[in-house]
């Protein structure tokens, strides 16, 4: 068992074998393999593991990956996900783990970047980025209004692409 404790940084939990309960807020958790767990920074939770014991693929992640608007969200709450393709991903992490040639370290970034964007997106289907947010706010408040695609963009404060004319 592992009492109450806290890390200094968010990070995601993925159990990799076995399983475990997790107690926090008040509340019993069951983790068990193929959960991804989103634990923010500074969250209070102990583990109590299955006789068989539990083995999970921990990952801090670097600031710069915070930059975004869809990992700070993730990050900001304790979560649960479970996510298709999880078992997936778990074997390409701990490959790259387990490599040695001068193309590991990129490939399991990558691994890692796959799993954070599947869990912003399970996780973000109800939630909008704020750029969209902003957009949607602004055509609520004036309804009968037809803003073109670059004066809604610049209103989102949202950098729109750059449309050929259009064709004769």
């Amino acid at each position: 068992m592992l009492p109450i404790h806290e890390h200094r940084h968010a990070y995601l939990c993925l159990v990799a074998a076995g399983g475990y309960r997790q107690s926090c807020s008040g509340r019993d958790d069951e983790c068990s393999r193929g959960l991804l767990l989103v634990h923010p920074q500074g969250h209070r939770h102990s583990d109590r593991f299955y006789p068989e014991g539990a083995r999970s693929l921990d990952m801090f992640l670097p600031q710069t990956w915070s930059d975004s608007d869809g990992v700070r969200r993730l990050l900001a709450d304790y979560r649960q996900l479970r996510l298709p393709g999880a078992e997936v991903l778990r074997l390409r992490i701990e490959r790259e783990l387990a490599a040695s040639d001068d193309a590991a370290g990129l490939a399991l970034q990558a691994a890692v970047l796959e799993l954070i964007a599947q869990a912003i997106r399970i996780d973000g289907d109800t939630a909008r980025p704020a750029w969209m947010r902003r957009g949607v706010g602004r055509l609520q408040d004036a309804p009968h209004s037809t803003p073109s695609l670059g004066e809604g963009g610049q209103r989102a404060r949202r950098p729109t692409a750059r449309l050929p004319p259009p064709l004769p």
